[in-house]
């Protein structure tokens, strides 16, 4: 009996070395057992490696296995049962239920997060496999040395794993208790006695390894170990931690250890660091690298040709450098895929846009990585499903479930369901099982009967799931029979397998994978769930709790669909066979070398106190930095031919990252490598040859300097129809369009019947006004608190206080405060009786919204009070409505080509003083928005609306007999503005913030009724006067004769937006004002692609104009229609 170590650094060939002895041996002693042990993950290429050595291609009396794998291969050479083991998706269900049972403090709130029940079900195993007992842990709780933090953690780990025991005993055994078994077993096997045992691929074991290993030595006629170590290095010697070797020479130690115990003597060692290494006889470069790389021994070299550094600026440009860098090892270097494989420091942020590249590019791969399941449409279909039922048939859980793919529901009737629900706000079991009778105006009678009936098919989908869980507690056995059957009844199975030619015919093949095996893995997890919970009541949160865990435990691997194929990893998971060029790449400041975080559950901090009071635990951050040395020179070491090592300058979302400490690294060995930019890419793939036509074409219409005769050689190789629709896109210039007269009256009819706001809406972007109003897209009604609910109340609130105080006889400008809070009180207690209004009442949020918005309304009739009690002017009107029946020629418009025009409008408030001689008028809206009065806003088209009123209130009134004058037209914001202190202090201060904008009539008569105390300054209308009695400049104010000439401004205006909509004018000339565009909240932005870096898209700039220029400009006007207007 004896045990010896296969000793060479990376590339020298001990492991081909120790297995080429083995097979010889094996091959002159077929009655004896020979067992190679490797880690889980390597059995499978170990294997296929011993076959390919083999001279009969066959493993014969040669076993590959884990230490798991001996472990059954000894139960069942002994007969011994196999015992009831937990895989990992086991524990995280049954930690999750302990989780829901015991009293945590620490991570009470913390398995709601992902990844935290993977962290827990490894800190768990982690005690487990290093032997740490429960009495000692419930020792160091009480420990006076712990702190307080980290006692609290231990408690929380005690109750956990402590109850994690209970739960199993004497049911189920985890992979720890398997080699305890495994351990106790050895000496009874007879297939052990007296074989040789090869351990290779490890660097170093657990104590129970530790264990089983001290035991083999016992039986076994000899033990191998198979170690990296450089040359130069004493096996026997006990290297520093900061040793790129110390993780080998721990392990030799602990081996020497052992063995000495157990009185086993060490035969002697194959060292294989005395001739040359094999792996680089074509690379002088990576055989320097290899002897000199962190060891810090000051030997340099000049001269390198198969390492590079390159610099990319983000990690997709990377992956570009790297994909076409392959093509070129394969195309012009005679390579093949399987020569090359990458490795990332941080697999899992590229590899969708690393393997998307990869398609286009049509390079063959294996992504050596766990596919997690959280979003495929099988989960998705169980949690959308739980979700209704124990959501209680919200909108979103049941919007979630219509729109399952599986489920295939008539997306014109998903819809129809969905608006239907979003404009009314019905929800809930018993309201979705009634009969929609409620028909908005937006639907027909026909949609609501399509929408009750689908509603009833589609929610009978759940019956069968409802009944079982419904009730406070939940059976799983039933739960999960439910779903079964749902599964059955929907043909899920089938429709899975159907999906998966459709991703492999995209190329999607990772997704194929996670396709194939989803079905049985979740069916798989039903029945641990069962056989774990057997007997167990739940809550249906714990149901979804339970699921959710099990979801994240699920993690499909990819199979190699090819033997040549580029093979990407990660620098720990990934174990690279015999290869010429390495990627390395992300080589970024914390990616590579693999940083450990130091805050996990138990922080490093606690770890190595832990360590010092005797818990024998995993590497602290500083330990597995060290050993994330080790791991990073055994990969780098892997090719044989050539390095590739790049970084980026960002990451993903554009933030600077900064080059990992390798660079540097690397930089001390070959003093003269340069870090390369990348340049301009040749050409392998049609891809990237469409590519660079799409590139250089838009360079072309630039009149940059290129190689048009390339660029046609490259054309060559596509068909004439691809090439005009590329040039087509590549050279577009938006043009503004017509739909043309007859279309636009077809759409808009030879009489346009329109609200004021639709022309100004139209002079702010012709597009939308084309999408909303001739095509009749609509954006969707949804049931919810929005910001014009806000101005329909208090608009409608208003109406009634003043409609309250007239029909009583009474004047609002003579009415105290408490008056007129109680017509709110009663105009509020009217609105909320009606139906439209409900959505005030569903939630405390709202209820909040409309206690503010009635302190608003009543400060508002405070203000508006005083404003008409400090003039003459009495209200005529509230929310009177203009339109065609009025037959007034402000309103009916006539156009060119037989066409007309007839306005409709709604005027908040009309205010009159009427004297012998004439009528004074005086407008107002009310707004609740930011909207100023500007004067060169109507001059644009924008701001139409009160000049328009204003026009058809004078033209009516004129109608009486009188002469009608235009007192002022004002914007009224609505408001509750914030006072500073010395504000508050101030009589009338609300007065003044709140004071009306708009323009008042020069006429200081006029000026004196609508303010009968004004002397200077004005509270209640924008005008200043002087000393002298004169008006000041800084006044919104106008002569008689300009209001009138704005106002036939307007109706011209209004005419000829008019004649533009009928013309089919639909440009895309979005209005651009300070800085602030009309797109912004447009919601036709998809539909019309308006792009400044396009040429031909131009905003309408809106340019500010001085009030003096623009009277000016329309006085000399030309269009201004010279006939009369009533009032004048």
């Amino acid at each position: 009996m004896g045990y010896r170590f296969y000793f060479g650094a990376s590339g020298v060939g001990k492991t081909y070395r120790a297995f080429s002895d083995i097979i010889d041996e094996a091959q002159k002693n077929l009655e004896k057992n020979f067992f190679i042990i490797v880690p889980e993950q390597f059995t499978m290429q170990t294997q296929k490696d011993i076959v390919q050595m083999h001279p009969n291609h066959a493993v014969g009396n040669i076993d590959v296995l884990s230490f798991n794998r001996l472990a059954y291969r000894i139960f069942e050479e002994l007969d011994i049962e196999n015992p009831e083991v937990l895989d990992e998706l086991d524990k995280a269900l049954i930690l999750r239920r302990i989780a829901n049972k015991v009293e945590l403090k620490a991570w009470k709130k913390q398995f709601q997060k992902a990844g935290f029940i993977d962290n827990i079900k490894s800190l768990i195993s982690e005690f487990m496999q290093y032997d740490i007992s429960d009495d000692f842990i419930k020792e160091q709780v009480n420990n006076s040395e712990v702190d307080s933090l980290l006692k609290i953690k231990l408690e929380d780990i005690y109750k956990l794993k402590t109850g994690f025991e209970d739960y199993i005993a004497g049911k189920y055994f985890t992979n720890e208790q398997i080699l305890d078994i495994l351990n106790e077993n050895i000496v009874n096997s007879e297939l052990l006695r007296n074989s040789i045992i090869l351990f290779d691929g490890y660097t170093g074991f657990t104590p129970i390894q530790n264990r089983i290993v001290s035991n083999l030595m016992k039986v076994a006629d000899e033990v191998r170990f198979s170690i990296t170590l450089g040359r130069g290095v004493d096996p026997d010697s006990r290297l520093s931690e900061s040793d790129l070797f110390f993780v080998s020479s721990k392990m030799i130690l602990q081996i020497n250890e052992m063995a000495k115990k157990v009185n086993i003597k060490r035969l002697p060692d194959i060292n294989l660091n005395t001739g040359s290494v094999y792996r680089f006889k074509n690379s002088n470069d990576l055989a320097f690298f290899e002897e000199h790389f962190l060891r810090y021994d000051g030997k340099k070299s000049k001269e390198v040709s198969d390492i590079e550094i390159n610099y990319c600026m983000n990690p997709l440009d990377e992956i570009d450098f790297t994909a076409n860098k392959i093509l070129s090892l394969v195309k012009d270097k005679g390579y093949r895929y399987r020569d090359i494989a990458i490795i990332y420091g941080d697999l899992e942020d590229v590899s969708d846009a690393l393997i998307n590249r990869f398609h286009q590019l049509e390079i063959p791969y294996y992504l050596d990585e766990k596919m997690e399941v959280d979003n495929n449409e099988l989960v998705e279909f169980i949690n959308a499903f739980i979700a209704v039922i124990s959501e209680n048939f919200s909108y979103d859980a049941l919007n979630r479930f219509l729109r399952l793919g599986l489920l295939r529901f008539d997306k014109r009737l998903v819809s129809l369901l969905d608006n239907y629900l979003l404009e009314t706000g019905i929800k809930g079991y018993k309201r979705l099982h009634s009969e929609f009778t409620y028909l908005p105006r937006s639907f027909g009678e026909d949609e609501l009967k399509d929408i009750n009936e689908f509603k009833d098919f589609a929610l009978s989908k759940l019956d069968t799931l409802y009944s079982a869980i419904s009730k406070s507690k939940i059976n799983i056995k039933d739960a999960l029979s439910a779903l079964r059957e749902i599964f059955e009844k929907e043909n899920i199975e089938e429709k899975l397998q159907n999906i998966k030619p459709e991703l492999e015919a995209r190329n999607d093949f990772k997704r194929a994978r996670e396709y194939e095996g989803i079905f049985d893995e979740v069916i798989s997890l039903f029945d641990r769930l069962e056989l774990v919970l057997e007997g167990e009541s739940l809550t249906k949160k714990e149901l979804s709790d339970l699921l959710y865990t099990g979801f994240e435990e699920i993690k499909l691997g990819m199979i190699p669909d090819r033997v040549d194929r580029v093979v990407i990893g990660d620098l720990k998971r990934t174990r690279l066979g015999s290869i010429k060029a390495l990627f390395v790449c992300g080589a970024n400041d914390g990616s590579l070398p693999t940083v450990k975080e130091s805050g996990g559950l138990i922080n490093d901090r606690e770890k190595r106190k832990l360590k010092s009071l005797g818990f024998n635990l995993s590497d602290t951050v500083r330990e597995d930095l060290y050993t994330g040395r080790f791991y990073l020179y055994q990969v780098l070491t892997k090719p044989s031919d050539k390095l590739f090592i790049s970084f980026t300058g960002m990451d993903f979302e554009g933030k600077s990252l900064r080059q990992s400490i390798l660079i540097n690294m690397i930089k001390s060995i070959f003093v003269n490598i340069e870090i390369k930019n990348r340049k301009e890419a040749n050409i392998y793939s049609k891809f990237e040859a469409k590519e660079y036509l799409s590139e250089n074409l838009r360079k072309l219409r630039a009149k940059e300097v290129i190689d048009e005769e390339f660029i046609r050689y490259i054309a060559t190789f596509f068909d004439k129809e691809f090439i005009k629709r590329l040039i087509s896109a590549a050279m577009y210039v938006y043009k503004d369009s017509k739909i043309g007269e007859s279309a636009a009256r077809e759409l808009f009819g030879d009489e346009l019947r329109v609200s004021v706001t639709r022309l100004e809406n139209y002079n702010a972007c012709p597009f939308e006004h084309f999408i909303r109003y001739g095509l009749g897209v609509e954006e969707r009604q949804i049931h919810s608190f929005k910001a014009s609910d806000i101005g329909t109340l208090v608009h409608d609130m208003l109406e009634k206080c003043f409609r309250y105080a007239k029909s009583r006889d009474k004047k609002i400008a003579e009415m105290d405060e408490s008056a007129l809070f109680a017509l709110v009180d009663e105009a509020v207690s009217e609105n909320m009786a009606s139906e439209k209004n409900s959505i005030f009442k569903e939630s405390n949020k709202s209820k909040y919204q409309l206690e503010k918005i009635v302190r608003m309304t009543k400060l508002t009739m405070l203000v508006l009070s005083k404003q008409l009690a400090a003039g003459n002017f009495e209200p005529k009107y509230f929310e009177k409505s203009f339109g065609e029946s009025d037959n007034l020629e402000a309103l009916n418009i006539e156009l060119k080509n037989n066409a007309k025009m007839y306005l409709r409008g709604k005027i908040d408030r009309v205010d009159t003083y009427v004297d012998e001689d004439a009528t004074l008028v005086k407008i107002i809206d009310y707004k609740t928005g930011n909207m100023k009065w500007e004067l060169d806003m109507p001059f644009y088209g924008r701001a139409l609306q009160l000049v328009i009123y204003l026009d058809a209130v004078m033209e009516q009134l004129t109608k009486e007999g009188k002469e009608v004058l235009p007192a002022a037209f004002f914007y009224y914001h609505i408001d509750e503005p914030f006072l500073t202190r010395d504000e508050a202090k101030k009589e009338n201060a609300f007065l003044s913030k709140l004071k009306p904008m708009g323009i008042v009539n020069t006429d200081l008569n006029i000026i004196k009724h609508l303010d009968k105390s004004i002397e200077t300054g004005s509270d209640v209308i924008p005008v200043l006067l002087k000393k002298d009695g004169s008006i000041s400049k800084t006044s919104s104010v106008a002569s008689t004769d300009r209001i009138n000439l704005l106002r036939k401004y307007v109706r011209q205006k209004a005419k000829n937006t008019a004649e533009n909509i009928l013309s089919g004018e639909i440009s895309i000339t979005p209005s651009l004002r300070g800085g602030r565009s009309s797109c912004e909240y447009c919601p036709y932005s998809a539909i019309c692609g308006f792009d400044e870096g396009i040429e031909g898209f131009v905003y309408n700039n809106l340019v500010k104009i001085k009030d003096d220029d623009i009277w000016e400009m329309m006085e000399k006007n030309e269009h201004v229609d010279r006939g009369t207007t009533g009032g004048n």
